[in-house]
């Protein structure tokens, strides 16, 4: 019995420093001081202590996200000029490891982070209002809030965000949408948080003027609605078909283009689309998507250039900085993107491992393809980590069990434990 309750003790401790240094890497107040990065380095190495007792065994992918890890740090410290800021910069890979480990030692347990969800989406709907209410009034805050200088200070610490807010939530939107619909009826208070979030979500994200998060996240809720089959590779063609018919038809048909430019009327998306038919008919591509397909090809270049061990060990060498994936693969070479990829997507990647998630494979093939356009067409700042390793995998636990049981009754507090379909860190 003691040995019952101080397990649970500890349980919900770890779940407490789970929920902190999730919130740290969401809350762009948090994004300021040291004291709040200190506090997250302290409540990652205490999960840890609490967790030896475990005895959770690795995997052969978790060992080598550690090696990745180390690999970063030395290239890092190459690069530092002895200051311990350079030494930090590539923070998303370090968060991202320990995050991944963390995930594989809750593979049987994510129960027990169920209730840190609807706060996550609290906040997240807060940060997001706060946000829109401070581009309505002035539009040209975005690009401020993503420059790491005092001058953005003042708007973080009022929680308004930027493009980390932004896009790390496009990448979880599919499986949000769904544990929202699967919550309707079987837990009235996650449902009724799940729609203020969407609704926040939908505000900042058409006001943001980031057009690649618009589209993922319609392409997104495509697949999620009305794709059908399990390949995944078929879903990627699919998008690409739909999205290079959605950019024609802005270039070449007027009736569509002024039709969407009405649906969208007074957001930065109608800016974005005549952008899109001003790069198309004039033959003259836009400064921004000029800067973008440059870094696309530095990082592709330096791939090709040195694939073996990645082109940050000489000069010249490493990604251009728009394409999380692209530059896994350009800075750490074959090795580092591929355990940076078997990361990112293992959990979409693993659905195939659990039967009884037959039925919802569109949730997996829509977050998969989420996924891959962002991190294929941007960058990966550290606020991704905790949202696509813990919230994701939380909620597709959450709609396993309310599908699971028809009949449960609205108070989650009323189920008895039971364990989890999911499994992270499995292969395929």
């Amino acid at each position: 019995m003691e040995k019952s309750n101080s397990r649970s003790k500890r349980n919900i401790l770890q779940s407490i420093l789970v929920l902190y240094i999730t919130v740290w890497t969401i809350s762009p107040p948090l994004q300021i001081d040291a004291i709040y990065r200190i506090a997250a380095l302290g409540a990652v190495g205490l999960w840890f202590l609490l967790n030896i007792p475990y005895n959770v065994k690795l995997e052969r992918i978790h060992v080598l996200s550690i090696v990745l890890a180390m690999l970063v740090l030395i290239v890092a410290l190459m690069e530092s000029d002895g200051k311990w800021s350079h030494v930090l910069r590539p923070i998303n890979y370090y968060l991202l490891v320990i995050a991944f480990i963390m995930a594989h030692c809750y593979k049987e347990r994510w129960e027990e982070l169920s209730w840190i969800v609807p706060i996550v989406l609290l906040l997240l709907t807060f940060f997001n209002y706060q946000t829109y209410k401070t581009l309505i009034d002035d539009p040209s805050i975005a690009r401020i809030i993503v420059r790491n200088d005092p001058s953005a200070y003042h708007y973080l610490r009022q929680g308004v965000g930027g493009y980390g807010l932004l896009y790390s939530q496009v990448c979880m939107l599919p499986i949000i949408v769904s544990w929202i619909i699967s919550s309707f009826k079987k837990n009235w208070f996650r449902f009724i948080v799940g729609i203020l979030w969407g609704i926040s979500y939908y505000l900042y994200l058409f006001n943001s003027g980031y057009s690649i998060a618009v589209v993922a996240s319609i392409a997104g809720l495509i697949i999620l609605f009305f794709y059908r089959r399990s390949s995944v590779v078929l879903a990627i063609i699919i998008t690409t078909i739909l999205i290079a018919l959605l950019v024609w038809l802005i270039g070449y048909n007027t009736g569509f283009r002024e039709w969407l430019i009405n649906v969208f009327d007074g957001t930065k998306v109608a800016k974005k689309i005549n952008d899109i038919y001003l790069s198309i008919t004039t033959k003259d591509t836009a400064d921004s998507i000029m800067a973008r397909v440059e870094a696309y090809q530095n990082s592709l270049n330096s791939l090709l250039s040195y694939p073996l061990i990645g082109g940050l060990w000489f000069p010249g060498g490493g990604g251009g900085g728009h394409s999380a994936l692209l530059d896994s693969f350009a800075k750490y070479g074959v090795f580092g993107g591929y355990v940076f990829t078997k990361m990112i997507f293992g959990f979409s990647l693993a659905r195939k491992k659990t039967p009884e998630i037959g039925k919802d494979i569109r949730m997996a093939n829509a977050t998969f393809i989420v996924l891959l356009m962002i991190l294929l067409l941007d960058s990966m700042p550290y606020n991704f980590v905790c949202l696509i390793m813990f919230v994701i995998p939380i909620c597709y636990n959450d709609i396993l069990k309310w599908r699971k049981k028809p009949d449960e009754n609205t108070v989650d507090s009323k189920s008895a434990p039971e364990r989890s379909l999911i499994k992270t860190g499995n292969t395929v």
